[in-house]
């Protein structure tokens, strides 16, 4: 202790820096009474409004639960009533109202069915009986010697209807008849309208005829930037396939045209309508097809239109019919690339011109070459990778691309690809290549056996315990419940080890079955 330390002299103390927080708080607490008692008064008035405001619903819903059992009971009472009625005039032969009134108006009367009719007829389905003896009832209708049908459903509840609103069944049918009829002369009368107004089509018609005018409107603008002039034929529709054809190929002179420009021609009306959004996800799928978007585009009209059950328009059918693969195989009108070769050059104008330049060379005929001049990396030499859905089964094809980004093409090459060499890998190590069907079949096999062992172990515990006579169907099912649960918890202690002890054992099965 340091000897000139004075006490007298040193700051506060403990017990006086804690006297001085007990007064801060009392101040506080003074000082916040008035808001306190305040909150408390107002928390309490919430509670009690809140209880009261429950104690209300519950005593509104006790009141209609009990108003809807009295109304049940008065309309069995009525039901039951009517049952009985008629069931009386039936055992005194008197005939029902409605045969009187049919009787009345000079109808033929069909005979009363019998209770052995009734009973093997195929609609008539009769009730079971309880264990006790009791006929099963139906909610709502009570016991009847059949199940009701929707219309004697419908009937109970449009009678509770009736009852609420203080009128008889009949009038209530009248009401409601009158409401649908004035219902469907308003609708029908917006119909007529409606038909008018489009020349008395109705609107699956007036859709087809509207689908097809903004179809043949479409042809028509591109046919006028194109500069042809549109030819009729006899059914009224526009052949526009032979004008577009001859201008395409260049046998018109000086109205020839590149394939690449007649594609782009038919395709800018459809590209202008297209959202920049959806237009760039056109693009990044015409990459991932090897297309450009004015090729892919035309494509989706045409498959879309197909699909549809709609004729392809005219120019949007050559224009599909330009934008396919030429017949050298390699390279299409929207390739870009240098081109060195005897087929190549006239794949690389747009024409097919290449079957007729590989007649002309006989067995000498070449595919030609490409040469990359700008490094595009999709063009790869596949002639010796075999093939699975047009993609190469070459690494060079995914390495360094992230697998989301793949076609599903080139995924499907890359699984094949794996699988190939996994069983090449696991050849070379002597082990059999399973398929993941051979697997699961041999990985069930084992868990047969296993819980066939664990069941045997306890059915001959069971006889060691002094049962003489076999297992009945209810002791081996507890015993493979047993075995099940005993497996489970193998398993749970083999999840609780460490990674490196779990390689050390081995798969939990094959330890089992020992």
């Amino acid at each position: 202790m340091d000897p000139d330390y004075i006490p007298s002299l040193a700051s506060k103390t403990r017990q006086e820096r804690k006297a001085e927080r007990k007064k801060k708080r009392r101040e506080e607490r003074e000082a916040t009474k008035d808001e306190r008692a305040a909150k408390a008064a107002a928390t309490k008035a919430k509670m009690e409004a809140k209880a009261k405001r429950r104690e209300e619903v519950r005593e509104a819903k006790k009141k209609r639960r009990v108003e809807r059992k009295e109304m049940k009971k008065q309309i069995h009472v009525k039901l039951e009533g009517e049952r009985k009625a008629a069931k009386a005039a039936d055992a005194a032969g008197a005939p029902s109202a409605a045969t009187n009134e049919a009787a009345e108006a000079g109808e033929e009367v069909a005979p009363q069915p019998t209770v052995d009719d009734i009973a093997t007829g195929a609609d008539e389905i009769k009730l079971a009986v309880t264990r006790k003896g009791r006929v099963k009832k139906v909610p709502g209708i009570g016991p009847v010697d059949k199940y009701p049908t929707k219309a004697d459903k419908r009937r109970v509840k449009l009678e509770a209807q009736a009852m609420r609103e203080g009128i008889t069944y009949e009038e209530l049918i009248e009401h409601m008849a009158k409401e649908q009829s004035e219902k469907d002369a308003e609708n029908e009368a917006e119909l007529v309208e409606l038909r008018k107004k489009r020349g008395g089509l109705t609107n699956r018609e007036y859709r087809r005829l509207r689908r097809e005018a903004i179809i043949e409107r479409d042809h028509a603008e591109i046919l006028k930037r194109l500069g042809i002039e549109p030819a009729k034929q006899t059914n009224g529709a526009t052949d526009v396939g032979s004008s577009i054809g001859t201008s395409a190929n260049g046998t018109n002179g000086d109205a020839a045209m590149s394939a690449t420009a007649t594609i782009a021609a038919i395709t800018k009306p459809l590209l202008e309508n297209i959202s920049e959004t959806r237009l760039a996800k056109y693009k990044k799928r015409a990459e991932e097809k090897g297309l450009s978007v004015e090729d892919y585009v035309v494509h989706r009209e045409v498959k879309k239109a197909t699909s549809d059950g709609r004729e392809v328009p005219a120019a949007l059918a050559i224009a599909a019919e330009l934008s396919k693969p030429d017949t050298n195989g390699l390279i299409g009108s929207t390739v870009s690339a240098s081109v060195v070769g005897t087929a190549a050059p006239a794949a690389a104008s747009g024409t097919n011109a290449g079957t007729s330049d590989a007649a002309a060379l006989g067995d000498n005929a070449s595919f030609g070459f490409v040469v990359d001049t700008t490094g595009d990396p999709n063009i790869l030499q596949t002639s010796t990778a075999p093939l699975v859905g047009g993609v190469p089964l070459d690494p060079k094809v995914w390495e360094g691309r992230p697998v989301k980004s793949l076609t599903k093409a080139e995924r499907k090459a890359r699984l094949e690809w794996m699988r190939h060499r996994r069983a090449l890998r696991k050849e070379r190590r002597g082990v059999v290549a399973l398929t993941k069907k051979e697997r699961s079949r041999k990985r069930m096999e084992k868990k047969t056996a296993v819980q066939n062992r664990l069941m045997a172990g306890l059915i001959a515990e069971r006889r060691k315990a002094g049962a003489t006579a076999e297992p009945n169907k209810q002791e081996i099912k507890e015993a493979r419940r047993k075995a099940r649960r005993e497996m489970r918890e193998m398993k749970r202690e083999r999840k609780r080890l460490g990674k490196g002890e779990r390689q050390k054992l081995g798969d939990w099965l094959d330890r089992a079955r020992h």
